[in-house]
């Protein structure tokens, strides 16, 4: 067998790409200061360290509760502590309790404040049993919504997204790590970055340590276009998105994996782009010609070889 070998004719890829220097060696010290982590729930997947892909923990807020005790309320100390010594073994873990809102309530405004107070209970005494690790919330840290993100600073919109992540400074100022939601809504790279770096901006402005966005092959279940609903994303943009968090943050997250029509875990499929261009991207992501990609480079489209 070659060297180098093309996709199945299931996968004949198309990317913006050079032709030429795909097998560009890694610099290791540069490679090791990105992290890329896998927190997806495919059946069956292979073992990710074998593709220098790291696994960090990930509660759900189901597990925090029994199924007849009130989510209003705060999560028993017993269960934090079994939880907390339960995933102490990951060096990096991140608590989604999402349906304590933050946002709205205009005229009732203790709700979200008290919320807030609620996360913060929650992380410290998380805390006091992963003293080792480093542990943030999913997507507290900005406020994720995409319209907002889109608005331009100045605007009405801008603003009001602005003052919401303020509220969230408490939150930013202890936990360890921010994991910034950056889901795809549409197929538009440069609204995708934009969203991203929006962001990313408002993250850094009350969050000052590290940050790993979760990225998630899929277009979301609530995207702009109904047609594209949790539909694959392709190749090129796939490695779009792992090159941009590449260029901008401490490493990435990657989700996936739950059958939102069956309501049940997917089975891992090697063959499919999004897993191609991860593999790619791992292997060259210190090339030139990958860091140069830029979303203007969305339609450029040339044949590449992907290595074995």
């Amino acid at each position: 067998m070659n060297a180098r070998h093309i996709l199945p004719a299931l996968l004949l890829i198309t990317t913006y790409l050079p032709a030429n220097n795909y097998a560009t060696t890694l610099d290791s010290s540069s490679a090791n200061k990105f992290r890329v982590f896998e927190a997806t729930k495919y059946k069956n997947k292979p073992d990710m360290s074998e593709f220098n892909i790291q696994k960090l923990g990930l509660l759900y807020d189901h597990e925090f509760w029994k199924k007849k005790e009130n989510r209003d309320e705060l999560p028993k100390d017993k269960t934090i502590e079994r939880l907390a010594r339960k995933y102490s073994k990951y060096e990096y873990i991140v608590l989604d309790i999402e349906h304590w809102k933050t946002q709205g309530y205009r005229y009732r405004p203790w709700i979200p404040q008290n919320n807030i107070e609620k996360y913060i209970y929650v992380f410290n005494e998380f805390k006091k049993y992963t003293p080792n690790s480093k542990v943030g919330y999913f997507a507290k840290v900005p406020v994720s919504n995409y319209k907002l993100s889109l608005s331009k600073p100045g605007d009405e919109l801008h603003d009001r997204w602005a003052e919401e992540n303020k509220k969230m400074k408490p939150i930013a100022d202890i936990v360890d790590v921010a994991y910034p939601s950056t889901y795809t809504y549409e197929k538009d790279w440069c609204k995708w970055e934009q969203s991203f770096i929006s962001k990313l901006n408002q993250m850094k402005k009350i969050h000052k340590g590290e940050f790993f966005p979760f990225i998630w092959p899929q277009y979301h279940e609530k995207p702009v276009d109904k047609s594209i609903r949790l539909k694959y994303i392709d190749f090129n943009f796939w490695l779009f998105q792992l090159v941009t968090t590449k260029k901008h943050a401490d490493g990435v997250v990657i989700w996936g994996g739950w059958d939102f029509h069956q309501w049940t875990r997917k089975t891992w499929d090697s063959n499919t782009e999004w897993w191609a261009a991860t593999r790619y991207f791992i292997k060259n992501q210190n090339s030139e010609e990958l860091l140069n990609m830029s979303c203007i480079d969305q339609h450029k489209q040339l044949n590449i070889e992907l290595l074995p």
